[in-house]
């Protein structure tokens, strides 16, 4: 297991209160900065009329490191903000002036101050479990948090989860137990896909992006992935596991609005590509038929388009089979064990896969 540790650091340079009320050109506050620190600029407006802008420029130059411009009538929060990556260092000025020939407007509850920046420990392992059981990473996201504290929360939430053990719930009451059970869950290994975060990100194309993910996983290779160019942002702000990302391009599915499906099958391969529209299954009195009209084994039923024979149709477009009411696509299937031994069918068909 692997463990890392981030925190948020924020320090206000400045801060003023004001309310006024502007018929004038401009109002200017000079503030100094730094070179490479970011910074927030916020101010509450209650525009009457004209068009405004809130800009930070350099003091006696034309540089304009930011700027928010509103024109609409209301009330709004304008906010604009200098990149980390400023070279420039001294004198700016915070300006709200009208870029009309006439406006109106009221500001207040106005903050210039540091953004929050991000500090990050290393990775702490325990490559005796890892040798055991594969990685499983965690990122700790906190606050205001020194150095040494953030080391050693990260060597603590280590030192208590290397190894697979059973803890009862959080809350549970002291009483004499009336019998003994045991329930057991079982996943495919789609679910180690949510093991790790992945360092992919930008982009790119869908199905590029999904080989680079599965790239990176230690249990599952990639199968047939199939060509889909339509671009997919993966965002680097904040952590994502590979399952989610993976999760999410396929949901959304190509720019045609075609539907795609993904998992994991036999050896351990994911396969990626355009679902099959065409009915695959009828569900008859509560019980699910092959199209053929055999009783599907619910061991061998998998995600596809089910005609729910009993439900009543609704209007339908010229060839539309997703738009008929009766047919139902379902993403997930579950079986289970206990509920066929029992004398159930032990199948749980979803129209969405579930988050956990």
């Amino acid at each position: 297991m692997s463990d890392l540790f981030s925190k948020e650091v924020s320090s206000i340079i400045f801060f003023f209160i004001f309310i006024f009320l502007i018929f004038l050109p401009a109002f200017i506050i000079i503030i100094i900065i730094s070179a490479g620190i970011g910074c927030t600029l916020r101010l509450s407006t209650n525009l009457v009329s004209g068009t405004w802008a809130l800009r930070i420029i350099e003091t006696g130059g034309t540089t304009v490191f930011a700027q928010a411009v509103a024109s609409t009538a209301g009330l709004r929060v304008l906010t604009c903000y200098i990149d980390p990556s400023n070279v420039y260092a001294g004198n700016i000025d915070i300006v709200l002036v009208c870029t009309s020939a006439t406006g109106e407007i009221y500001g207040d509850a106005g903050v210039f101050q540091e953004s929050p920046t991000r500090a990050e420990t290393g990775w702490y392992q325990n490559t005796a479990s890892q040798s055991e059981y594969g990685t499983i990473e965690d990122i700790l996201l906190e606050a205001g948090m020194s150095d040494d504290s953030a080391i050693a929360l990260a060597e603590t939430q280590l030192s208590e989860r290397p190894w697979v053990r059973t803890v009862p719930p959080n809350e549970y009451k002291v009483e004499k137990a009336t019998g003994t059970k045991l329930k057991l869950t079982l996943a495919g290994y789609v679910y180690t896909l949510r093991n790790k975060f992945t360092t992919t990100t930008g982009t790119a194309a869908a199905s590029s992006h999904v080989a680079s993910i599965l790239s990176e996983s230690e249990f599952v290779t990639a199968g047939v992935i199939q060509a889909n160019t339509m671009d997919f942002m993966i965002d680097d702000r904040a952590p994502m596991r590979g399952w989610e990302v993976l999760n999410e391009i396929t949901r959304v599915g190509d720019t045609s609005g075609n539907r795609w499906n993904c998992g994991v099958y036999g050896n351990r391969v994911f396969d990626y590509g355009q679902a099959d529209m065409t009915v695959q299954y009828r569900m008859v009195n509560g019980l699910l038929y092959n199209i053929a009209g055999g009783l599907m084994e619910p061991w061998f039923t998998l995600p596809g388009l089910v005609r729910m024979d009993d439900m009543i149709a609704g209007p339908v477009g010229a060839g539309e089979t997703a738009d008929d009411a009766r047919n139902v696509y379902i993403e997930e299937v579950e079986f289970s064990v206990a509920d066929y031994l029992a004398g159930g069918y032990g199948m749980t068909l979803r129209r969405a896969v579930r988050s956990e």
